[in-house]
C-alpha cells in the first residue's frame, strides 16, 4: 500500500472521511457549481459567439469535474502523485486554450 503525505493510504482515508465517490468530494461538488455558473454566465453572450467562444468556455469548465472523477476512479493506491498530475494536466491544458481567446 502506498501512504499519501498525511501517512495513511489513500482508501484508509477515504474511509476515514466517508468518500463513497467522487461526488462526496468537496473540490469535485464546487467544479459542478462552477460549470452551473459558467452556463448561466454564457447564456448572455451575444449569438455570434454561441458556437465559438461559449461552446470552448463550457468546455474547458465541465473538463475540470469530469477530470476528478476521472482520478478518484483510478486506482489510486498504485501511484496516487500520478493520479494528482492526471487530473491537473488537462486542466492547465485547457487553461493554455483559454488564453488563445482571450
Amino acid at each position: 500500500m502506498v501512504n499519501g503525505e498525511w501517512g495513511m493510504n489513500v482508501d484508509a482515508f477515504k474511509r476515514k472521511v466517508k468518500i463513497r465517490n467522487f461526488r462526496d468530494l468537496e473540490v469535485w461538488q464546487l467544479g459542478m457549481a462552477i460549470v452551473r455558473e459558467v452556463y448561466r454566465v454564457t447564456k448572455e453572450f451575444p449569438k455570434e459567439e454561441r458556437y465559438g467562444l461559449v461552446v470552448e468556455i463550457r468546455r474547458s469548465a465541465r473538463s475540470v469535474p469530469s477530470n476528478i472523477a476521472e482520478g478518484f476512479n483510478k486506482d489510486s493506491n498504485k501511484n496516487p502523485r500520478a493520479n494528482v498530475r492526471g487530473i491537473l494536466v488537462p486542466i492547465c491544458a485547457s487553461a493554455k486554450a483559454d488564453d488563445i481567446y482571450i
